[in-house]
């Protein structure tokens, strides 16, 4: 029974990957328009230092994108990117060769879910060894020997 639990939970983890790399990755990758931006600030927090990028619409229209960050600096102050975004909401652009922030979100739920699923199996078969030992016990009649 758990383990019917643990690999449901695996199978929705799965789905949910396959969502976010749909929605995160593809989605921008496949439909999203072209633009070529330029690294104009790097914002550091503290923790993190993450690029913003200037980019012209296909209409002319200059927008500004605050990308991901990571502990060091991916990009530097004049740096040329490629840049993915659709024309209904343009704020919400991508950088197109920053992998962490296309493929990231999806692979870390899809290790999650792995994970889910190793132990579910792990629980399975520690359930048919337990099964299998208390079957082996049993005397003709149904009794359990005293083993």
């Amino acid at each position: 029974m758990v383990e019917r639990i643990l690999f449901g939970v695996a199978a929705l983890l799965f789905a949910f990957a396959l969502w976010l790399g749909i929605a995160f990755g593809a989605r921008y990758m496949l439909f999203g328009e072209k633009a070529v931006g330029t690294v104009v600030e790097l914002i550091d927090d503290g923790s993190t230092i993450g690029p913003v990028v200037e980019f012209a619409t296909r209409n002319g229209e200059i927008r500004r994108y605050h990308g991901l960050g990571s502990s060091e600096s991916d990009y530097y102050l004049g740096e040329r990117v490629a840049i993915r975004y659709f024309d209904d909401d343009p704020a919400a652009a991508r950088i197109s060769s920053s992998f962490h922030e296309l493929w990231l979100p999806a692979l870390a739920v899809g290790i999650f879910a792995a994970i889910f699923a190793a132990v579910a199996a792990l629980v399975r078969r520690m359930e048919r060894k337990v099964t299998r030992a208390a079957a082996a016990r049993k005397l003709p009649g149904g009794r359990l020997s005293r083993r």
